[in-house]
């Protein structure tokens, strides 16, 4: 089954477009594809994963886009305060899972409103670095990340990979940043 279609290669990046007409992103290569579906309380929830694995000189060593469809109706775009939690949590559960700290999460919408959060983990115990965000867009969870460590932390695939990433009914894509709220940066510090 193919989901996602290479539109161009340029200077070793490919740009891929989602076949749903979802996104779109530049990755230094062939993203590979997998999903599962799975039941829980929100009702069916159908998580698709596209990554690339580096090896070598490559200063990072994963790159991911995680899509996770919940039922219609899961989300109120209405209710920021639960929106805007759900993505900090997000944020907090994927540093758990990864042992990691927060080291920055940023709330902000898309010129369209779309809400997302930007974020960067650090390794508690290890040379571990993962740059990510978090977007929401109807019933539909995006997540990126990429993994690197903490010496190539700042090589330009990270942005290239993570500035590509267009949701298709999103264009243009202009990041208006948000004021956090203090609750919530305190929210965060926890896991600091």
């Amino acid at each position: 089954m193919i989901v996602c279609q290479a539109v161009m290669a340029q200077e070793g990046f490919i740009k891929f477009k989602d076949l749903q007409e979802r996104f779109e992103v530049e990755a230094p290569g062939y993203l590979k594809y997998n999903t599962k579906t799975f039941t829980t309380q929100a009702g069916k929830v159908t998580n698709e994963n596209f990554s690339l694995k580096k090896e070598g000189n490559h200063p990072n060593s994963l790159y991911l886009i995680n899509t996770v469809n919940y039922e219609m109706g899961s989300f109120n775009q209405d209710s920021t305060d639960f929106i805007e939690e759900y993505l900090e949590n997000n944020v907090i559960n994927t540093a758990d899972m990864n042992e990691c700290k927060v080291i920055y999460a940023t709330l902000s919408r898309l010129a369209k409103g779309t809400p997302m959060i930007s974020y960067r983990l650090e390794g508690q115990s290890s040379d571990k670095i993962i740059k990510g965000a978090f977007y929401i867009k109807d019933n539909t969870i995006f997540g990126l990340q990429v993994f690197t460590t903490k010496r190539a932390s700042l090589n330009p695939y990270i942005d290239r990979f993570m500035n590509s990433f267009i949701l298709e009914k999103d264009i243009p894509d202009i990041v208006i940043p948000e004021v956090v709220k203090k609750k919530k940066q305190s929210a965060l510090k926890k896991v600091n």
